[in-house]
C-alpha cells in the first residue's frame, strides 16, 4: 500500500506536471512520435507505475524526464518541476536537474557502474556532482550512510569493491546509493529488477517502497511486472504504442481493467493455479507492438489487435473516456455512434 500524495496547497503547482509529452526518434531519416502525447502530475510520497509491453515508450518516458535521449531524438511537450519547464533547459540546466532533483535508476546496474572505479569512489563522485562540499573524509563518510540507508550489508567493505565483485542485488542497491546521493524528490525506478531473481527482486522492490516512505519521494516505477504494480503504486498509466490508453488509481486499474489492452495484459499473466489445475497454457496477445516507422494514425492504434474492434476504431483516434474507476481512451466507453451490436470486452 503506498501513502496518499502530500497535499498541496490551493493554486500551487505539481512536484511534477506533464503535458502531452511527444519524444520523436529517428528511424529511417524520419522523426516518429515514440512518446505521443502523454500527460500526468506526480507529488511528493506518489508512487506511479508505467506498464506496457515491450516497445511501448515506457523507458523513453523515463528518460525524457532526464534528458537521456537517444541522439537525434527530439522533445515536445512540457514538463514542470515544480511549476519551471524543463522542456527548454540547456546541458547545464538538465545538470542542476539530473540527479539533483531527478534520480533516475536503471534496469542493468552493471552496465550503469563504472567496472573500474569502487562503490565508494562513484557515490563520492555523485555526492561531489550534486553540490555536496566537504573533505574526502566527509564524503566517505555520507557514502557509508548511503549504503546503511539502502540496507547494504557491511558498508565499510563494500565502499572499496569493484562492481564485478558484487551480486546482482548488491549492484542495484549500490547504484540507488548512487542515485539518493543529491536527495532528489523524484525517482525513476526504470525496470529496477529486471536482471533479478525473485526473491532478490521482491527485496528490492521493499526498498524501494520503504525510501520513498521515508525520504517522501515521488516515485515513477516503470516494469512489465504487472503484479508488483499493482501492490505497490498508488495510480497506475497504460502504455500502447506510445499513448496512455487507461490511467486511474492502480487498484482500479488492475483489478477491474477497462481497456481492452489492459484486460489483455492482464489475461497474459501466467496463474499457478491455472497451471495446477488445468495446464493452461498462457493467453497471449495477437500480434506485435506496431513499429515505429508503421504506427498507424488517425484511428486507434490497438485496433489491429483488438477483440473488441468495431467500425469507429478505424475511423478516428479515441479519446479518454470516463471507464471504472479511471479513464480509458477506447470507443467503447462513449465518444462515437454506437454501433447496432456493441461488442463485448473479453
Amino acid at each position: 500500500m503506498t501513502l496518499a500524495a502530500v497535499s498541496r496547497p490551493a493554486g500551487a503547482p505539481a512536484l511534477l506536471e506533464v503535458a502531452d509529452l511527444r519524444v520523436e526518434v529517428p528511424v529511417g531519416g524520419i522523426l516518429r512520435p515514440a512518446v505521443d502525447g502523454v500527460s500526468f502530475t506526480l507529488e511528493p510520497g506518489e508512487s506511479l507505475a508505467v506498464v506496457g509491453e515491450s516497445g511501448c515508450g515506457k523507458t523513453l518516458l523515463g528518460r525524457s524526464l532526464v534528458d537521456l535521449l537517444p541522439e537525434g531524438a527530439r522533445l515536445g511537450g512540457s514538463i514542470r518541476l515544480r511549476g519551471e519547464d524543463l522542456a527548454g533547459l540547456t546541458e547545464r540546466g538538465w545538470g542542476r536537474v539530473r540527479g539533483r532533483q531527478i534520480g533516475l535508476v536503471f534496469q542493468e546496474p552493471a552496465a550503469a557502474l563504472d567496472p573500474v572505479r569502487t562503490i565508494g569512489w562513484q557515490i563520492e563522485e555523485a555526492l561531489s556532482s550534486s553540490g555536496r562540499s566537504g573533505s574526502s573524509a566527509v564524503l566517505r563518510r555520507r557514502a557509508r550512510e548511503l549504503l546503511a540507508e539502502v540496507s547494504f550489508p557491511d558498508p565499510d567493505r563494500a565502499l572499496a569493491e569493484y562492481p564485478h565483485r558484487l551480486s546482482g542485488g548488491q549492484r542495484q542497491r549500490a547504484f540507488l546509493a548512487i542515485a539518493l546521493a543529491g536527495d532528489p524528490a523524484i525517482l525513476v525506478a526504470d525496470e529496477p529488477t529486471a536482471s533479478l531473481d525473485s526473491t532478490v527482486a521482491a527485496d528490492v522492490l521493499d526498498l524501494i517502497d520503504r525510501l520513498r516512505r521515508d525520504r517522501g519521494l515521488a516515485l515513477i516505477f516503470i516494469t512489465h511486472d504487472l503484479a508488483s504494480a499493482a501492490r505497490r503504486a498508488g495510480r497506475a498509466l497504460v502504455l500502447y504504442a506510445g499513448r496512455v490508453v487507461e490511467t486511474g488509481p492502480a487498484a482500479a486499474v488492475f483489478s477491474d481493467p477497462q481497456h481492452p489492452y489492459t484486460r489483455a495484459l492482464l489475461a497474459s499473466l501466467p496463474r499457478l493455479s491455472d497451471a495446477i489445475t488445468r495446464g493452461a497454457r498462457l493467453s497471449a496477445i495477437p500480434g506485435t507492438v506496431p513499429d515505429l516507422a508503421f504506427r498507424p494514425r488517425g484511428c486507434c492504434a490497438f485496433a489491429p489487435r483488438c477483440p473488441a474492434r468495431f467500425e469507429p476504431c478505424d475511423a478516428a483516434e479515441p479519446a479518454f473516456q470516463p471507464a471504472g474507476g479511471g479513464l480509458a481512451r477506447c470507443f467503447l466507453f462513449g465518444g462515437a455512434p454506437p454501433p447496432v451490436s456493441r461488442p463485448e470486452l473479453p
